[in-house]
């Protein structure tokens, strides 16, 4: 889960390159620089929450229902944003048994054209950002500081 930073310091450095950067990915977080920078050091991105968590703010986005509407190629909201990362070099993790096979279904089709420019345009300005719906399900805190890490306040960092 690195940024766009973090991957361009850690592939400077590292000895052993890591292979995969698994991230929040959909038209609402598209996420594109930090594909692109991926790719130009051979690092494979994965998506993860591909489909927003079943929120509705996109699976019913105007422009994903326009494009599931599309006469030439008919789909679901799920077979589209499957086929949306696929076509991108994006494999996705399918985190819902129910989906699964509306997200299978987006092996047998391409977008068409139309439908590509209408969930492009779904991503909001970058000076807005994206729009998150990963939410860890545990809130981790230390109950002591010092077993912070690097990151403790420390009394034993302080010089003498």
């Amino acid at each position: 889960n690195f940024s766009v930073p973090a991957v361009e310091r850690l592939m400077k450095v590292a000895k052993v390159k890591p292979a995969v950067n698994e991230v929040e990915l959909h038209p609402l977080l598209a996420q594109r620089k930090l594909v692109g920078v991926c790719r130009r050091y051979g690092l494979l991105v994965v998506a993860h929450t591909s489909l927003a968590n079943g929120d509705d703010k996109l699976l019913k986005h105007p422009k994903l229902v326009q494009a599931c509407a599309d006469a030439a190629n008919p789909q679901t909201p799920q077979a589209l944003l499957t086929r949306w990362s696929l076509q991108r070099g994006v494999p996705i993790i399918i985190e819902d048994e129910q989906t699964l096979d509306e997200c299978m279904k987006a092996t047998t089709f391409r977008l068409t054209n139309a439908q590509k420019v209408l969930i492009d345009a779904i991503e909001p300005p970058p000076k807005d950002g994206g729009v998150r719906f990963f939410h860890p399900a545990f809130d981790f805190t230390f109950d002591d500081p010092f077993l912070g890490g690097v990151y403790r306040p420390g009394l034993d960092l302080v010089p003498n």
